[in-house]
């Protein structure tokens, strides 16, 4: 049966963030729409904010291979954020003070009027402790007092420490003062690759056409780990190592790449490109001996 093929251009504009000849996407809508309409999973590397104690579930950005970056850009209308190249403009020191000033006023309104909500809601149960409290200090089953007062004396006061919240412990961040990035449109031919990485294009760009999702293979001694479907639901068939026509391997390379293939139960493909980017593939399983 024939692959699913992605060969319609994708209309969202991606916006990729280049920083120390990396390139990131932040935008989780676009990341969803790479990975859907591209195949492109790329890998997260940032902060999982409920553990942020670990390493093993990890959250936005998601870093793309200088491959994969090309191929997003080939594939799909993009803009580019440098953070190697910023620039100078800036707002004024007095205007960055006063829309921080304008933001901690309206997040402390908004705050305020959340506490006294949940206030108002819990007003039954308050009272209801502070007569109970009163009694047991006073020994006076009998005693009454003035709840209402107590009670919006209890408002105010809560009232008064959100007022004296510092900037640092809202729950919204205030805007910081920063320099302002570059933002500009970006095409394939701005996307240097050097001789291997040309190679290692050539074959995803064939292998994708075949409908197959590609991932970085580092961690299994490849270039890339090819899967039949959403590598979210498939394991990966195939770990795919890219070599020039040139290339001479010995018995024990194969037999090293061969092994170590079939230790995490995977197809060697050795790949291949002529000077016309024909791309030719070889696989080797490792069969051992009976």
């Amino acid at each position: 049966m024939e692959k699913e093929k992605c060969d319609e251009p994708s209309a969202l504009s991606i916006t990729l963030h280049f920083c120390n000849g990396r390139y990131f996407v932040w935008n989780p809508i676009e990341i969803m729409h790479i990975r859907e309409n591209l195949h492109i999973i790329g890998f997260a590397v940032g902060c999982y904010p409920p553990k942020p104690r670990q390493n093993v579930q990890l959250s936005v950005p998601v870093q793309l291979t200088n491959v994969e970056a090309k191929f997003v850009v080939d594939n799909a209308p993009c803009v580019l954020v440098n953070k190697n190249c910023l620039s100078t403009s800036q707002p004024s020191p007095e205007e960055f003070m006063l829309k921080r000033k304008q933001q901690h006023e309206i997040q402390m309104h908004i705050k305020g009027k959340e506490k006294v909500t949940l206030i108002d809601s819990l007003e039954t149960t308050i009272k209801e402790g502070k007569l109970q409290k009163k009694k047991k200090i006073t020994d006076d089953h009998n005693s009454t007092c003035d709840m209402e007062s107590d009670f919006e004396k209890l408002k105010e006061s809560e009232l008064h420490k959100v007022q004296q919240l510092h900037t640092n412990q809202l729950w919204i961040k205030t805007e910081q003062q920063g320099t302002c990035l570059n933002t500009l449109s970006i095409n394939s031919a701005q996307i240097h690759l050097d001789a291997d990485e040309a190679l290692q294009y050539c074959v995803f760009k064939d292998l994708h056409s075949k409908g197959y999702f590609l991932t970085d293979g580092l961690k299994f001694g490849g270039h890339f780990l090819v899967y039949p479907g959403e590598p979210g639901i498939y394991h990966s068939m195939y770990i795919a190592v890219c070599l020039s026509c040139e290339t001479q391997l010995t018995a024990a390379d194969y037999s090293a790449m061969g092994r170590l293939a079939s230790t995490v139960k995977k197809t060697l493909l050795l790949c291949s490109a002529d000077k016309k980017d024909c791309v030719k593939y070889l696989s080797v399983a490792w069969s051992g001996l009976s």
